[in-house]
């Protein structure tokens, strides 16, 4: 019996035999019609087209525009939900509280969200702090993804450590960089495509 990870109603899901055969819980979201109504999709087709910030109609926002007058590397980012209150509380119960459960609820959008890129990209991710992985016993990006794609593990963190959660969005624009390739993958990635997947897109300065 599948039930909503939030409020435990009763789910009832038509999968096929595929579905069924394989690991089920990871092709539809864990969460009922109710509480889905509580967090709100990013339509593309009105979000800048660079960094998918709403209200843009795919043109360039401000931040990039800037961006590419500084000569920056351009990047191309796509989040799925606005972060609003009810996506804060998830990332609160999921993080903070260690509610590892939580890991499937939008499990079905981000395999949807990913079959674009599977086929033809170096699918890698943001790797948590020592200190986080202490905490909770568990890498929150990795309990996201990695049931859902194969994921290399490309970057570790430098000597300098901060945590965005503490800085303001000007703060973080700011900040060196703590995250480097692995000696070893350099020569694997030069000619990839590389997918960098995340929990929560800020201000592009990881990707960048």
């Amino acid at each position: 019996m599948s039930r909503c990870l939030l409020c435990q109603q009763q789910l009832i899901h038509h999968y096929t035999l595929k579905e069924l055969l394989l690991a089920p819980q990871f092709y539809l979201d864990q969460i009922c019609g109710h509480c889905l109504r509580k967090f709100t999709r990013i339509d593309p087709t009105t979000a800048c087209r660079q960094c998918c910030r709403p209200g843009q109609t795919r043109q360039l926002c401000q931040d990039c525009r800037n961006d590419q007058s500084k000569g920056l590397m351009p990047m191309t980012n796509r989040s799925l939900f606005h972060y609003n209150q009810a996506m804060h509380d998830y990332f609160q119960a999921y993080k903070r509280h260690g509610d590892y459960q939580l890991r499937q609820m939008f499990a079905g959008s981000l395999r949807q969200a990913l079959s674009y890129y599977q086929a033809d990209y170096l699918i890698t991710y943001i790797p948590t702090s020592d200190k986080h992985y202490q905490q909770r016993q568990f890498d929150p990006v990795l309990g996201l993804f990695a049931d859902l794609c194969p994921l290399e593990t490309l970057l570790k963190r430098n000597a300098i450590d901060w945590h965005q959660s503490t800085l303001k969005r000007s703060e973080r624009l700011k900040a060196p960089q703590i995250f480097i390739a692995q000696t070893a993958t350099l020569a694997k990635i030069s000619k990839s495509k590389i997918l960098l997947v995340d929990d929560i897109y800020t201000t592009g300065t990881t990707l960048r």
